[in-house]
């Protein structure tokens, strides 16, 4: 079993997506079941984190990213076997150009 992180940028990214929805949107329904849906992928990667393959972007799969889809989004992740924990630091709509969002720092400080 694993232990799940969450980065304060993935906890960001997932506020502002359903604030978005709720807000702008006008739909806290949808917002709401965003927010659970997420917690429950969230919770599932304790369970069986490999099961989602690497990203297809060369450099991003070296450092071991692995998205899991929740609706409309994407939810981005590595696994750092020797902790057994499984960290999330984005949370991203799957239209965006997702690739060019990560840099080098975000996966200096991950456990």
């Amino acid at each position: 079993m694993y232990h799940v992180n969450t980065t304060e940028t993935a906890e960001r990214d997932l506020l502002d997506a359903a604030l978005y929805i709720a807000q702008t949107l006008s739909n806290k329904v949808a917002a709401n079941r965003l927010l659970d849906k997420a917690d429950t992928a969230a919770k599932s990667l304790s369970q069986n984190p490999m099961r989602q393959p690497l990203v297809k972007d060369k450099f991003l799969a070296a450092k071991g990213l692995r998205s899991l889809p929740v609706s409309n989004y994407l939810l981005f992740y590595v696994i750092r076997e020797k902790s057994s924990c499984v960290n999330i630091i984005r949370f991203i709509h799957s239209r965006r150009d997702w690739s060019n969002l990560f840099d080098e720092n975000i996966f200096e400080n991950i456990t």
